[in-house]
């Protein structure tokens, strides 16, 4: 399977209109119309689907820890 370079996968009918957009969104084989992985998170299905407090809870929670990094030398 050549991921991005095959067919789109169906989007379901069942679903709402703000999750067919995002799935549409998202598996779009045009690499540059694509959104980035940042652009999806403020998409609005995502948005309607979070409880209230969640996202400051998990903004204080990663503010607040060290995010472990690695260096590659070359």
């Amino acid at each position: 399977m050549q991921i991005g370079q095959s067919a789109k996968p169906a989007i379901p009918s069942d679903i709402s209109s703000e999750a067919q957009d995002f799935l549409t969104k998202t598996f779009d084989l045009n690499h540059t119309a694509r959104p980035s992985a940042g652009e999806l998170l403020q998409h609005p299905w995502l948005a309607i689907k979070k409880p209230a407090g969640i996202a400051s809870n998990l903004k204080n929670n990663v503010a607040s820890k060290s995010i472990p990094t690695i260096e590659v030398s070359t």
